[in-house]
Order: C-alpha cells, then structure tokens, then sequence
C-alpha cells in the first residue's frame, strides 16, 4: 500500500490533468462558439483525358464555406491567404504528373479569403498517355464557416 503522502501526491497530479484536460476543452468549445479557429477546406476534383510532353493546363474556380482570414498576429503562421496541399491518384496503371497551382484568390471588401482560382496541368513523358484520376486540393488557415457572418453581404 502507498504511502499516505503519495497517495495525496497522485490525487493532485491526477486532478491537475482533469483541469488542463478541461481548460482544454473549455477553450475549443469557445473558439467553435466564437467561430474562429485553424480550419481546413478539402476539395477532390477529377481530371481525365490524354497526357502529353508538355502540361496541359484548365482553370477552375472553387468557392469555400469558410471565410479565411489574415490572423498573423493571432497564430504562428505568417500566411496572409490558406495555405494549400496539393496531391493526386491516378485510376489507370501508367504514371503521369498532376499538379495544381492557386492563380488567384476570391475575397471580399475586408480582404477576407472566400475562394481560389486554381490551374490544374498534366504532363507525360514524350509517349501521349491517356488516365483518368483525382486531384485532391486542401486549404488550411484561420476562418470561421460563412453561414456565421450572418445577413451582412460578401461581395467577390
């Protein structure tokens, strides 16, 4: 049996970790409240079609449900617009490369970030490659879902 000091001891050091563990909790449900936290946009986009030398590049446009906003005094990041992940998988056997690149981005009068203008490009060898696949692009930053800005208007 321990002693009576230890046994005080581990009490306390188990009551500190339900308190940090609470604290903890406390704090995320607030920033869920208030809205504004690290949050993550996922898009997959297929892409088909024949791959040759040189990249083929298409344009689209992607509107997010969070609205991004430049928060570098608020976290350790000095990132003014969402970083972005860019990968890819491919639906038939031969290789090509898939990649994709932010052309521009979507914001509104306080230069809050609502979307991207993203170029897609392929490429292959100098053997002419038909595939078929899936870009995955992820958008991370500091935002809030756009359905919490309430009535006010976002203009493009």
């Amino acid at each position: 049996m321990p002693e009576p000091g230890l046994q005080k001891l581990e009490r306390s050091i188990k009551q500190l970790r339900i308190g940090a563990v609470r604290d903890t909790q406390r704090i995320n449900q607030k920033a869920e409240a208030d809205g504004l936290i690290e949050r993550d946009e996922q898009f997959v986009v297929g892409v088909s079609g024949v791959a040759e030398e040189f990249f083929s590049w298409e344009q689209l446009e992607l509107t997010f449900a969070t609205v991004f906003v430049d928060a570098t005094g608020q976290r350790d990041s000095p990132l003014t617009r969402p970083h972005i992940s860019v990968g890819s998988e491919l639906y038939t056997p031969i290789p090509v490369s898939i990649t994709a690149v932010v052309m521009g981005w979507k914001t509104n009068e306080r230069n809050e970030t609502l979307g991207a203008k993203v170029a897609i490009g392929v490429a292959s060898t100098d053997q002419a490659t038909k595939f078929k696949g899936a870009v995955h692009l992820g958008f991370q930053g500091f935002g809030q879902p756009l359905n919490t800005f309430g009535d006010e208007e976002l203009i493009p």
